[in-house]
């Protein structure tokens, strides 16, 4: 009896201790959850609004910063929030603003969201044609915390990290914007020698941001990045040979992005131009343009039928160094406006589809092969955008022979068409519509088919 009666004095003591610590434990925090929660949507909405000259946003859109980053620049007040893009969207040009609402909200954690429409950020979260699919960009962020003057956000979806930082005072939005740009301007090429002390040990290649580095010997690493207003920095810290690089300055008259970092000022990334580049103003002059031409659909064949022509063409300039106007009297009996892109960085032609005036109606320039086209309204239209996605279209004239029978045969340039309809591009198509919005109510049909194209100097 003796025992059992230490024992429940043993067990009463224990969980008075126990009681003890638990209050214990409760006064550890000042405040209730619900309070802390309340005063990071607070601190996170207040260090946004008081940045007099808003914010430069790092923004990766893309699943393991697969794009690259890209610059936005935010300006909150209080539920209103004004952007800037580096890159535009489809519909809008780089150095334009929109205004759309935000809020700060608090969940499981801190929530910093971009809540009603604003084309320059949810360009990146809408699906692309309508499909179940879309350029992998955030648009709610968690917010991570703060550190020497900078505010970090992690995407909710795709879980890449931002960095916020205060735009200087004094400088202009669209100047900031215009350096950007600027230098990815200059910097055109895609070919690059990885280079140290001035002797080569590597290559690089850039893809829309992201740079793939091949040093002699060693595997191939990619090295995601963004464009700075003196030349560009890797979202990482990338060792080559010992030395740590991430931040590179843009020089000009070299071509070449030079590194800033500390013990490695002997590292550099040289622009190269690709064999056979050919410069705008070689192209300037008159062709024969050889062709397959549509003629007529063979029911017994269940096929398209085509008969072979040429007609003479002239590439006149348009915008010096981008684009030339495709001249001929048969054409623009057809369809008027048509523009060819002078793509800078393979020193290639491109055609891509396009509006056009045909027979005098609103028209489209769509892509094709022998049997089979897309019209306009099924195209895809990512205007400033297509470049940094990889989702350009069109035709490339790529060169075969020299000289005098130097021929440019055109085939289809990336593989978004073939990869829509399991066939590669390789006509262009003349299409007519009732008014300027494309869409299967207002098309009129086929006005002329090419397929096959060539051009050989006249």
């Amino acid at each position: 009896m003796k025992n059992k009666i230490t024992d429940y004095i043993l067990l009463v003591f224990i969980c008075l201790g126990l009681q003890a610590c638990l209050f214990q434990e409760d006064d550890i925090f000042e405040q209730s959850s619900a309070n802390r929660a309340s005063e990071n949507v607070a601190e996170l909405k207040e260090l946004l609004v008081n940045v007099p000259n808003g914010w430069k946003m790092e923004y990766y859109p893309g699943a393991d910063y697969s794009m690259g980053g890209i610059t936005l620049l935010c300006r909150f007040d209080g539920s209103n929030v004004t952007l800037m893009s580096e890159v535009g969207s489809a519909k809008t040009d780089p150095g334009k603003e929109r205004t759309s609402l935000y809020k700060i909200t608090s969940e499981e954690s801190t929530v910093l969201t971009f809540d009603s429409f604003n084309e320059l950020i949810h360009c990146f979260s809408e699906p692309v044609m309508g499909m179940n699919a879309n350029l992998e960009g955030d648009y709610e962020f968690v917010y991570m915390g703060q550190e020497e003057n900078k505010v970090f956000l992690q995407g909710r979806r795709y879980h890449n990290t931002m960095v916020m930082t205060p735009l200087t005072q004094g400088i202009g939005w669209k100047e900031y914007i215009g350096r950007l740009n600027l230098i990815e301007k200059e910097a055109f090429l895609n070919t690059y020698s990885l280079m140290i002390g001035g002797q080569k040990i590597g290559e690089a290649v850039r893809s829309s941001r992201l740079f793939s580095l091949a040093v002699d010997g060693q595997a191939e690493s990619v090295a995601p990045f963004l464009y700075t207003t003196e030349g560009i920095r890797f979202k990482d810290e990338i060792t080559v040979q010992g030395k740590t690089v991430r931040n590179f300055l843009w020089n000009k008259a070299d071509m070449s992005f030079v590194c800033s970092d500390e013990g490695a000022g002997d590292v550099a990334l040289k622009a190269v131009y690709p064999q056979d580049y050919t410069p705008y103003d070689d192209y300037l002059g008159f062709y024969y343009m050889f062709y397959q031409e549509y003629d007529g659909y063979n029911e017994e064949e269940d096929k398209v039928d085509f008969r072979p022509g040429y007609t003479i063409v002239e590439l006149q300039q348009k915008v010096p160094g981008e684009s030339f106007v495709l001249a001929s009297s048969k054409l623009e009996a057809e369809a008027a406006n048509i523009v060819v892109t002078y793509d800078k960085p393979t020193g290639r032609l491109v055609i891509k589809p396009q509006n056009v005036t045909a027979l005098g109606y609103p028209g489209a320039l769509v892509l094709g092969f022998e049997q089979g086209f897309l019209p306009a309204h099924y195209g895809l239209d990512l205007g400033n955008l297509a470049s940094l996605t990889g989702m350009e279209t069109g035709l490339v004239g790529v060169p075969e022979g020299s000289g005098d029978d130097l021929t440019y045969s055109f085939v289809e340039y990336g593989d978004v068409f073939r990869s829509m309809v399991g066939r590669a591009a390789t006509s262009l198509i003349f299409t007519a519509y009732a008014n300027e919005n494309f869409s299967a109510n207002n098309y009129l049909g086929l006005v002329a088919w090419y397929d096959s194209i060539q051009l050989q100097k006249y």
